[in-house]
C-alpha cells in the first residue's frame, strides 16, 4: 500500500476513479491526502499496450509528475510491533487487527480488508460466494475444534458440502469445489479467507500442505459459531483427513465434550499410536466406560514414563447398535 501526500483522508484510487480529466477534478486530486492500493497504482500509472486508448493519461500524469509518494510497509515488524501494541492499548479496534495480523504483521490489510471478507462471508451474492462460503464455514469449523496446522484440501472438498441447502447442492456443477476455493482464497485489500501454504521446496502448488484459515474470520467465527453443531458430515471429513496427532488429541477432545464418543474414540486412536499420552488417556477412559478389555492395555501405556514401544494392532470399535 502507498500513501500519496497531496486534505481529505481516504483510499486515493475511488476519487482517481471518478475521473480527473475535468479541471476541477484535478485540483480535487492534489488536495487529496489519502492511500492507494499497489494494485491501482500499477492500473493507473502503466502506459496502454500499442493501439489502446490511453483512458488514464491525466491520472498517469498526476501520480507520476504531481503526487509525493509514500511507501507503507507491508507488514509491521520489530519496533512497529512495539508501538503497535501500546497505541492498540486505547483502541479497541487496532487491537482486534493486531490481534488478528499477529502471525504475519499485516495489520493495516486487517484494518482495511477483514471487515470486507466478513461482509463478503456473511452476504453470498451468488453460486460462487455460496461455495466460498462453504468451504470457508468449514475451515473456520476445522480452527474452533482444534486443528491448527494448515487444513488440507480433502477435508475442505468433503466438509463444505455440509453447508450448502440441499436444493443448491442438487444442482451444484461438478467445478463446485474448485470455484468455492478460488473464491475463498481471492484476497481483499491484501488478504484472504484462506490462504494456501507451501513450506517443501521449490515453486507451485502442493495440496498437502493445505490452507490457512485467516486470524480474523477465525476470531469471526469462534464468536459467532460457537452454538453451531457441527454436522456429522464435518466430524466424518475431521477423521478421514486431518493427521497431525496434536491436531487429532484436541478434536478428539472437543467430541468427548460433545458426548460424541464414537467420534472422539476414531480421532484418539491414530494419535494414541503415534505417542500421544492424551490420546491414549482418552481412549482408556472411553473404552473403560463403554466397557472393553483393551482399555487397560492404554491405560497401562499412558502410564509408562517413556513411549517408545512398538504398538499392537487392537480392534475397531464398532459402532453402537
Amino acid at each position: 500500500m502507498l500513501s500519496i501526500d497531496n486534505g481529505l483522508q481516504d483510499e486515493v484510487e475511488i476519487r482517481l476513479a471518478d475521473g480527473v480529466n475535468t479541471a476541477a477534478g484535478r485540483r480535487r486530486a492534489r488536495r487529496c491526502v489519502g492511500t492507494i492500493w499497489l494494485e491501482f497504482w500499477k492500473e493507473f500509472t502503466s502506459a496502454p499496450e500499442d493501439g489502446a486508448l490511453d483512458v488514464n493519461h491525466q491520472t498517469r500524469e498526476l501520480l507520476l509528475h504531481d503526487a509525493h509518494r509514500v511507501d507503507v510497509p507491508e507488514a509491521f515488524t520489530g519496533r512497529d510491533r512495539a508501538q503497535l501494541r501500546r497505541a492498540a492499548a486505547t483502541d479497541p479496534r487496532l487491537a482486534a487487527a493486531a490481534a488478528a495480523a499477529e502471525r504475519d504483521g499485516k495489520v493495516v490489510q486487517v484494518l482495511a480488508g477483514g471487515p470486507e471478507l466478513v461482509q463478503r462471508y456473511q452476504h453470498p451474492a451468488d453460486a460462487e460466494d455460496l461455495f466460498g462460503k462453504a468451504v470457508v464455514t468449514a475451515a473456520m469449523d476445522a480452527r474452533r475444534l482444534g486443528c491448527e496446522s494448515p487444513i488440507g484440501a480433502p477435508f475442505l472438498k468433503a466438509a463444505a458440502p455440509a453447508y450448502v441447502d440441499p436444493s443448491d447442492r442438487a444442482v451444484a456443477p461438478e467445478t463446485w469445489f474448485d470455484t468455492g476455493l478460488n473464491h475463498a482464497t481471492r484476497a481483499v485489500r491484501g488478504i484472504a479467507a484462506v490462504t494456501e501454504q507451501r513450506h517443501e521446496p521449490g515453486m507451485g502448488p502442493t495440496p498437502a500442505d493445505g490452507f490457512v484459515l485467516h486470524e480474523y474470520l477465525d476470531q469471526y467465527g469462534r464468536l459467532t459459531r460457537q452454538l453451531e453443531l457441527v454436522p456429522a458430515e464435518v466430524w466424518d471429513a475431521l477423521i478421514a483427513g486431518v493427521h497431525d496427532p496434536a491436531d487429532r488429541v484436541r478434536l478428539a477432545q472437543q467430541a468427548e465434550r460433545r458426548g460424541l464418543y464414537r467420534y472422539s474414540v476414531d480421532l484418539a486412536r491414530p494419535a494414541a499410536e503415534a505417542g500421544q499420552a492424551a490420546a491414549m488417556q482418552l481412549l482408556a477412559r472411553r473404552l473403560a466406560a463403554a466397557g472393553h478389555g483393551e482399555a487397560d492395555e492404554w491405560a497401562r501405556r499412558a502410564a509408562e514414563p517413556t513411549r517408545s514401544f512398538a504398538l499392537r494392532p487392537v480392534p475397531a470399535i464398532p459402532p453402537p447398535s
